[in-house]
C-alpha cells in the first residue's frame, strides 16, 4: 500500500527546514517579574561591536520583528553616531528620555570560544572496476536452454583509498541581550544566545533576531 503523499512531503520540508537553520539559540533567559511594564512602549534596539554593517543588519532585523508584533522600534544606528561605540550611561539615558523611547535593547557578543578538534584519516576500500571471470551454460529446463543460454560471473577490483586526518576549530559564539526600562533604568528582560559558527550571515541575524523577540513577546513585556 503506498502511503498518503501529504504526509512524505510534510516530513522532508521539515527535515529540509531543520538541515538549513542557522546554528544559533537562545540558550538562557530571565524576565523581571517584579516590574511595572509599560504599554505599547517605543524601543531602541542597539546593536554593538565593530562592524558597521553587522550592526545595522542587526538592528534591522530586530526592529523588523518587533514591528511586526504590532510595536514601534527603532535602530540605534538612526539616531547615534555609528563611530561611537560606547555611550557614556548618563548621556545614553538623556537621549533615549529626549527622543521618548520608553525601552533600550541592547545585543552585544560577550564571548568567543575556539576548540581545537583532530579528525583522524580514514582508509577504505572502494571498488573500482569488474571483470568477467568465468562463462557457463545456464540450463533450468525451459526456454532459456534452447537457445544454449550463459551466465557470466565477474570478479570486482578494489583500490584502497586513505584520506589524511585533519585538524578543525569548534567557534562557540555567546551573545548578550538586554532589555531596560529607559525611565527607571531597571533590566527587564536578560537572554543568551549561543551560536556554532563565528561567520555572520543573514540568516543567522534573521534567527537571532526572531528568537530574541519571541521570548520578549512570550515573557509578556511587549503589551498593547
Amino acid at each position: 500500500m503506498t502511503p498518503p503523499l501529504k504526509p512524505i512531503l510534510a516530513a522532508f520540508f521539515l527535515m529540509a527546514l531543520a538541515s538549513c537553520s542557522p546554528p544559533i539559540d537562545l540558550t538562557t533567559s530571565w524576565t523581571n517579574k517584579q516590574a511595572t511594564i509599560k504599554k505599547s512602549p517605543k524601543i531602541m534596539v542597539m546593536a554593538l561591536g565593530n562592524d558597521l554593517a553587522n550592526r545595522q543588519a542587526v538592528e534591522g532585523y530586530i526592529v523588523s520583528e518587533i514591528k511586526l508584533a504590532g510595536h514601534q522600534a527603532v535602530g540605534a544606528l538612526e539616531i547615534m553616531n555609528p563611530s561611537i561605540q560606547k555611550y557614556d550611561s548618563v548621556a545614553l539615558v538623556n537621549l533615549l528620555r529626549q527622543n521618548n523611547f520608553d525601552m533600550i535593547l541592547t545585543n552585544a557578543v560577550v564571548n568567543v570560544k575556539e576548540t581545537e578538534r583532530y579528525i583522524p584519516g580514514t582508509t577504505e576500500q572502494v571498488p573500482v572496476a569488474t571483470y568477467p571471470v568465468e562463462s557457463y551454460p545456464y540450463y533450468n529446463g525451459g526456454y532459456y536452454n534452447y537457445y544454449n543460454y550463459r551466465m557470466t560471473s565477474y570478479q570486482t577490483v578494489y583500490e584502497t583509498r586513505s584520506t589524511p586526518g585533519s585538524t578543525v576549530i569548534d567557534v562557540e559564539v555567546l551573545i548578550e541581550s538586554n532589555l531596560y526600562d529607559v525611565q527607571t533604568t531597571d533590566l527587564l528582560w536578560l537572554g543568551q544566545s549561543k551560536s556554532l559558527t563565528g561567520d555572520p550571515s543573514p540568516e543567522l541575524f534573521k534567527a537571532f533576531a526572531r528568537n530574541v523577540v519571541n521570548d520578549i513577546k512570550k515573557n509578556n513585556l511587549l503589551q498593547k
